[in-house]
């Protein structure tokens, strides 16, 4: 029985069907992973599609909107370049925000040298020089929203 298993047309019927079965199955395994491929490029070519009409619809939209470029405007009522606040509630309150930052550093400057001595002579006993501070700035009717209320001490 294995002489017949072994030899003969059946053994060449047999390795035909089993080379045949292997091209197959190796056939089969090669048009799954090329339409795996297809598919994926497929939809990767529709991605890229789907994002250039996003684009262009994106670019439609702001075009079309005339509030879309109002936003592009500097972050500080403040220019650099001359160096000057801008004429609008947000650029006097910056002002005057600079202007108590000034302020409040001449007060510290006064108070230090009060604390220090400064200015005192022991060998005489009087000040040799004077401290003093400037007066406090006080802030703009445009910063205050047109209308000025603001008690003097």
């Amino acid at each position: 029985m294995r002489e017949r298993m072994l030899t003969g047309q059946h053994a060449e019927d047999v390795n035909v069907y089993e080379r045949e079965t292997k091209k197959y199955n190796r056939d089969e395994v090669t048009e799954t992973r090329r339409a795996q491929n297809y598919q994926r490029e497929e939809k990767r070519w529709n991605g890229v599609q789907a994002g250039e009409l996003a684009a262009q619809e994106r670019t439609r939209r702001m075009m079309a909107d005339p509030m879309m470029g109002r936003k592009n405007v500097q972050g500080q009522p403040y220019n650099i370049v001359s160096q000057a606040y801008d004429n609008t509630p947000g650029g006097a309150q910056l002002e005057h925000h600079d202007n108590m930052i000034k302020y409040r550093s001449k007060v510290r400057q006064a108070t230090l040298a009060m604390q220090n001595h400064l200015g005192y002579n022991p060998i005489i006993g009087q000040m040799t020089h004077e401290i003093s501070l400037p007066p406090k700035p006080r802030p703009s009717s445009l910063a205050m929203g047109g209308s000025m209320r603001i008690n003097s001490p």
